[in-house]
């Protein structure tokens, strides 16, 4: 890497989450400053650029760290890798009522039996979705929203620095609605002054919605006019990140040895290697294998997977394992084969892979009961060292002819 230049590293979404996956990020991110690849065209990090977040009062991931002084903004306090025992655990007060959307936790949270169990200990659960998913079928009421071809709005992203808009193509069917106009019939049953729902909310219909947007686009000199004529960069968007070499840190520098990473984080000042919390390195025993549980291209998360189309591409779940473990346990292609560690056990067609490495499983996550079961019956939840993320991939298993 030193011989090239410039060099960017592109990490994915996959190695942070382990429970030293921030310490791990830290180590790669070392290589830029180190050979000079900072501030220059071609050179730096890709990962999760934020420029186009420029509705709220917060960009990710600071909603999750709350100021020293109270200043007026909700941040998240419940967390997503804990997210069934936080909520069992929450007593002042004790939660009664949920409300989800644009989500399915009893899916796609780590550790499904305590998100189960923390879901059916409310006392009312509403779910707004355009199907039934695993959360869904949990609910005590079911609101069926808009999909996202059913309402105009405008959009960014985590790869690229570029708002667009994405045009409503089609009306919503019966007596669907979109989730704007179901916060506001709910403001008027709760009993808020007109004037408090204008505030935060849209009136209904389509010339509503696209006011809205126009008003939260003009401070920023844009309007849906230049969005139709095609995507436009966002305000701010640098074409080179850090190119006057100034960084956010206590000494506007990059921080190698960072006194921030030990007090915030209770980690090491420099990045160093602590292995995953549940691995063999950290002395894992009678489940031997890494069960990695990654997206898979054909759908995000658990969003398009009943769709027919995807259906004829990836018609359900498989386990992925290679060749030297397979013959370790005597088992073929194609047979159906049990993933099981002491918190629950999946049934899923193994699939022979030379891509993985020995002591690695892999089953994409996304599917749930209607597929006999999500990945999460196997995970726990608990946080990764830095940055509140999920240890999706600190999960041993063993494997076994079903």
């Amino acid at each position: 890497m030193g011989q090239v230049a410039p060099m960017s590293i592109c990490a994915g979404f996959g190695m942070q989450r382990y429970t030293n996956g921030g310490q791990t990020m830290r180590a790669i991110q070392a290589l830029l400053p180190l050979t000079g690849n900072l501030g220059k065209p071609g050179a730096g990090w890709v990962y999760a650029n934020l420029a186009t977040q420029i509705f709220g009062h917060l960009k990710d991931p600071l909603d999750f760290y709350p100021p020293e002084q109270p200043d007026g903004v909700v941040r998240v306090s419940v967390s997503t890798a804990r997210l069934g025992k936080d909520m069992l655990a929450q007593q002042d007060p004790p939660l009664r009522v949920g409300w989800i959307e644009r989500g399915n936790p009893a899916a796609q949270n780590p550790e499904t039996p305590s998100v189960l169990a923390a879901l059916r200990a409310l006392d009312f659960l509403v779910v707004v979705d355009e199907r039934l998913t695993d959360t869904a079928r949990e609910a005590h009421l079911v609101l069926p929203s808009k999909s996202l071809f059913e309402q105009t709005d405008v959009i960014g992203a985590y790869w690229h620095a570029y708002l667009q808009i994405r045009q409503k193509v089609v009306e919503p069917p019966g007596e669907v609605r979109p989730e704007t106009e179901i916060y506001r019939a709910l403001g008027q049953r709760l009993g808020l002054r007109p004037e408090q729902l204008a505030e935060c909310l849209p009136e209904a219909g389509d010339a509503g919605v696209e006011a809205w947007l126009e008003a939260r686009l003009a401070p920023h000199g844009l309007s849906l006019g230049q969005l139709r004529e095609g995507p436009v960069l966002a305000p701010g968007a640098e074409e080179i990140a850090f190119a006057d070499l100034r960084f956010t840190t206590p000494s506007g520098k990059v921080e190698l040895l960072s006194e921030e990473a030990v007090t915030r984080w209770g980690v090491a000042a420099l990045p160093d290697f602590t292995p995953p919390v549940e691995s063999q390195a950290a002395g894992g025993g009678k489940h031997p294998l890494q069960l990695l549980t990654p997206n898979t291209k054909n759908s995000i998360h658990s969003q398009f997977l009943p769709l027919q189309v995807i259906r004829q591409l990836l018609p359900g779940p498989t386990l992925e394992m290679g060749p030297e473990d397979a013959h370790l346990r005597g088992l073929k292609e194609g047979e159906r084969v049990r993933v099981f560690n002491d918190r629950g056990s999946l049934e899923l067609p193994l699939r022979i892979s030379f891509g993985m490495r020995p002591g690695t499983v892999a089953a994409c996550n996304g599917f749930g009961a209607e597929d006999g079961g999500s990945v999460n019956l196997l995970s726990l939840g608990r946080e990764t060292d830095l940055g509140f993320g999920a240890g999706f991939h600190d999960n041993l298993v063993e494997v076994e002819r079903a």
